[in-house]
């Protein structure tokens, strides 16, 4: 799915909502790559910064958890 700002969300879905495995892609070439559930980061996940920082580990609801 393509947002209307050129940010695109590519994996899995469930009722209308991200939910499995998925990336998505801001318009600046920053992603994140991981677990879905109910639209929100959440499991294991990777998100990476245009200004190449990392991050690797858990998500829960959405933030950082680890």
């Amino acid at each position: 799915m393509i947002h209307s700002e050129g940010e695109m969300y590519e994996g899995n879905w469930k009722d209308g909502k991200a939910q499995g495995q998925g990336i998505y892609t801001h318009s600046d070439g920053s992603f994140y790559s991981g677990e879905w559930y109910k639209d929100q980061y959440h499991g294991i996940g990777v998100e990476k910064w245009i200004s190449g920082d990392i991050y690797e580990g858990l998500f829960e609801k959405g933030l950082k958890s680890g």
